[in-house]
């Protein structure tokens, strides 16, 4: 500690450091909430943050510090009564009605592994009698031992007198919702339509989101397989038959993409100068009298007795349907004992190889996730993926399966590495319960999954026959800043901003830690964020809960183990970063004095909080409020 000392009468610091800054300032919380912060503060600590929710007057995040855990938790249960009983605590700040918070995981998170420490997070939906609220959740992040670390709240508040009885008729509804998707999709009829079902909508009126009682309606049309159209409309059931909301049900992989081969080596596409090679197939189905088995990560598989075996491109994570023919397969007889082989696609045909790449590369996804996280069982079904569609170009996921395109019209067949992840990625972040936001959140999030997949920046390398590329996660796309999401105007650009970000963060961690240990931090974190939270927009908030997760002494103000890389990949994209508290200053505060000759002593310790030396200080003061005068500080201790 150094003792800097100066006749001086008010103090003023200026040093090698920023001071801290929040996410938001205080002030612009409404009473409540700020009422409540300062109360939070005031009994679990002064260095906790706050965030406000864009569209709601209560708060979204709150982080920076931890609380005690007034009890040590010993199972699953009690780390959701701990959560409840954080929102409870919580409650003048998020709203949240604990009668709402349907639990939905307790997630033990796996962070030693990066050198940072474990978490725990719980994740709560909403609802209200069985209603769902489309979109509600909230989440609290938790020491293994019990010690609360953050509070993340998307639930709609104040929700007890909320009337679900519906006013308006089911049928009505679905008359209007189709009528509303003639006019979206430009007078093309739905050939499916799921029956209505109820819920509670998040709907922007005036300022912010108000809960709306709404049928919700699934609309398709799939006749068209160079088009397909989907639509999840939702009409009010409170009166009044409006559109509150629609979601696009497909995500395209549009013709400014990439492709890559068929069970060809790498990530870029199947050509003449990239042809097929012999790879070997993990969780595939064989059969072998009338009974199934499934092979290993390395392709191996053990049969109980000699005899035929028969294998498609089929397993517990995957299904490929051939659109252009019949599906594939091969057969061998196996003899006693090993060395028994079964080549499939021997021919390797361009038709044969979609289904191959397509197969291989959906396993390539699964097999990713759980060498981070083998107890995450988020795709853990078996992923519908249609190979070889009668058109070009393109490549898309509708919510129940990922489809991929034939070659033709200057592409190459679009069932390969990073297009079949990235569309993948988007079935993810549904099944993470993030969603696929139209500010490019969906599509820039599922190209962060096929980018951490393969480890490379390019996402559909030699999509075209000509060459090129889709996206890349070298670009300088720059935030729009917050409330400004989709402001590109196309989903794929919008996208691009979170897609650099994150690969700029793995980029930052690979120069300090090394290409392993910075990709197994980069991919840490990143699943740790789908599983503790549900980040649907793209956000500076996303920035904060990658600090928060990588966080090793629940004190956000000193910095947390990768901040430098975390922070300066966000930044680097436009973010505009998270400040740190670096330094202290204690100051003993002048008294009243009737000598007006002087001198008077100004005495305060600052001290750096992170190690570092406090190299000067100044002090400004005025005299009956005239021109400012600035002096240096002395350091008596050295």
């Amino acid at each position: 500690m150094h003792k800097l000392i100066a006749s001086v009468a008010i103090l003023f610091l200026a040093s090698l450091f920023t001071s801290n800054v929040t996410a938001q300032s205080s002030d612009e919380l409404p009473n409540p909430v700020l009422s409540s912060f300062e109360s939070w503060q005031n009994d679990f600590g002064a260095e906790w943050r706050i965030r406000r929710h864009d569209n709601l007057p209560t708060a979204q995040f709150l982080w920076g510090y931890h609380a005690d855990a007034p009890f040590i938790p010993q199972n699953d249960g009690d780390f959701e009564e701990l959560a409840r009983m954080a929102f409870d605590k919580s409650y003048d700040m998020f709203g949240i009605d604990d009668f709402s918070l349907k639990l939905r995981a307790v997630k033990h998170l796996n962070l030693e592994q990066i050198a940072t420490t474990n978490k725990v997070a719980v994740e709560f939906g909403q609802s209200v009698n069985g209603i769902e609220v489309v979109g509600g959740s909230a989440q609290a992040l938790f020491t293994p031992q019990g010690d609360l670390l953050a509070l993340d709240g998307l639930a709609l508040p104040h929700l007890r007198k909320f009337n679900v009885r519906p006013q308006n008729d089911r049928f009505v509804a679905v008359s209007v919702a189709m009528n509303e998707y003639r006019t979206l999709e430009g007078g093309r009829e739905p050939n499916f339509v799921a029956p209505p079902e109820l819920v509670i909508v998040k709907h922007k009126e005036d300022k912010f989101f108000q809960p709306r009682l709404a049928w919700s309606i699934e609309l398709r049309n799939n006749e068209n397989i160079t088009s397909p159209a989907g639509r999840q409309i939702f009409i009010a059931a409170d009166g009044g038959y409006a559109m509150l909301e629609q979601h696009n049900l497909i995500h395209n992989q549009q013709a400014d993409g990439v492709i890559s081969s068929y069970a060809t080596p790498g990530t870029a596409a199947h050509s003449n100068s990239n042809p097929p090679t012999l790879q070997t197939m993990a969780y595939m189905n064989v059969t072998s009298s009338g009974s199934t088995y499934t092979t290993d990560i390395n392709g191996n598989v053990s049969i109980p007795a000699a005899g035929s075996v028969t294998a498609r491109y089929q397993g517990p994570y995957c299904r490929v349907y051939n659109q252009s023919g019949s599906d594939h397969s091969a057969s061998a007889t196996f003899s006693t004992g090993g060395g028994n082989t079964l080549t499939m696609n021997t021919a390797q045909s361009e038709n044969i190889t979609s289904q191959a790449s397509c197969f291989d590369s959906v396993n390539d996804f699964k097999i990713w996730l759980n060498s981070i996280d083998p107890t995450d069982t988020h795709m853990d079904f078996q992923v519908r993926t249609n190979a070889n569609l009668n058109s070009t170009c393109n490549a898309y996921y509708d919510g129940s399966s990922i489809n991929m395109y034939s070659a033709g019209g200057g592409c190459n067949n679009t069932g390969f590495s990073t297009v079949v992840t990235h569309e993948e990625g988007h079935w993810a972040n549904d099944r993470y319960n993030s969603g696929n936001g139209g500010d490019g959140f969906g599509e820039g999030n599922a190209d962060v999954f096929s980018m951490y997949i393969y480890d490379v920046a390019i996402v559909g390398e030699d999509f075209f026959t000509s060459g090129g590329y889709i996206r890349n996660g070298n670009n300088n796309r720059q935030y729009c800043g917050d409330g400004n999401g989709g402001c590109y105007g196309q989903v794929h650009a919008d996208g691009e901003v979170l897609m650099g970000a994150l690969w700029k963060v793995r980029q930052h961690l690979n120069a300090t830690l090394g290409n392993a240990a910075g990709d197994l931090t980069a991919d840490t974190l990143f699943i740790g964020t789908m599983n503790a939270y549900n980040d649907s927009s793209i956000h500076s908030v996303i920035e904060e809960h990658w600090l928060v997760l990588d966080d090793n002494n629940g004190n956000i103000g000193d910095g947390t183990p990768n901040y430098l890389d975390i922070d300066g990949g966000f930044r680097q994209q436009g973010f505009p970063g998270v400040d740190l508290d670096l330094i202290q200053i204690l100051h003993t505060e002048l008294g009243n004095s009737l000598d007006e000759a002087g001198p008077y002593v100004v005495d305060a310790d600052i001290t750096s909080v992170i190690g570092s030396s406090v190299t000067a200080a100044e002090v400004t003061f005025t005299v009956n409020d005239g021109a400012s005068t600035t002096l240096n500080m002395n350091n008596p201790a050295g």
